[in-house]
């Protein structure tokens, strides 16, 4: 009766709350057909990214001196996370690597750099 999809997602301790409020109050006020919609629309819209290509609109978006969590915003998780070391500062330097599909006619990754938690510097490599 039910076909059962498995997703690779990362849920988040807030969005199991988050989750687990709307069944509590869907229940409640809703009629069982109107919940099941309203439930699944917002559990589509509120899904995780899923890392992979980024386009050259959303890399055009990524400026210097973005936090790190704009660019999670704006990208998703990336693919690869390096953790290169520390500045002179004391502060964190990482990249974050976000491949293209396998399947693509031309490899594209893209490299975000960090210092500190903020973009230094934003590239694509073309291979």
């Amino acid at each position: 009766m039910w076909k059962v999809i498995h997703l690779p997602l990362v849920i988040s301790l807030e969005y199991l709350q988050f989750v687990l409020l709307w069944l509590d109050w869907g229940v409640v006020y809703m009629k069982k057909g109107v919940f099941l919609v309203v439930f699944c629309l917002t559990a589509v819209l509120v899904a995780p990214v899923v890392a992979g290509q980024v386009d050259l609109v959303d890399f055009g978006l990524i400026k210097r001196g973005m936090s790190e969590a704009e660019v999670l915003v704006r990208l998703g998780p990336p693919d690869y996370e390096s953790l290169e070391g520390f500045s002179p500062n004391n502060l964190l330097i990482k990249s974050f690597f976000y491949f293209s599909e396998p399947d693509r006619h031309q490899d594209i990754t893209t490299v975000i750099k960090f210092k500190g938690g903020r973009v230094i510097l934003k590239e694509r490599i073309y291979r």
